[in-house]
């Protein structure tokens, strides 16, 4: 068509029975992902401990660490879902939670990068976004 190159979420053209037409998988040092991608959240209302009992079978708490990390950086940076910010989390056997976060300037001419790892996820994504505050990550932003 009218396109030299599309980036595409490996996992919906794996759904597609098209991965075999990727020509280059992108690693975590070439591009972090937004915060939260690839997550599944669910709601339920606070008092509703029927619904609660029946979420806790499926709560996945190394990902929940690792989402609340990522999306404490986002928020402490007073990003949003167009902001040039990228963040990525695991957790270890330990409960280590080891956090990439990115901020790049709107037209791409500057990348902020910082790591850190913690045991609680809301102090290591606000820490990180400190961070890079420091570096001039809100001058990029703005």
């Amino acid at each position: 068509g009218l396109y030299a190159a599309t980036v595409l979420a490996l996992a919906g053209l794996e759904r597609l029975a098209l991965a075999d037409r990727s020509s280059e998988i992108l690693s975590l040092e070439v591009m972090l992902p937004a915060p939260g991608q690839g997550a599944l959240g669910v709601q339920c209302r606070e008092d509703d401990s029927a619904t609660l009992a029946l979420l806790a079978a499926i709560d996945h708490a190394a990902t929940r660490a690792a989402v609340t990390a990522e999306r404490t950086f986002l928020q402490a940076l007073g990003g949003g879902c167009s902001a040039p910010i990228g963040a990525f989390a695991r957790t270890d056997d330990d409960d280590t939670i080891d956090l990439q976060g990115i901020v790049g300037a709107v037209d791409g001419s500057r990348l902020i990068r910082v790591q850190g790892q913690a045991c609680a996820p809301d102090s290591l994504g606000r820490s990180l976004a400190e961070d890079a505050r420091r570096q001039g990550a809100l001058e990029l932003l703005s």
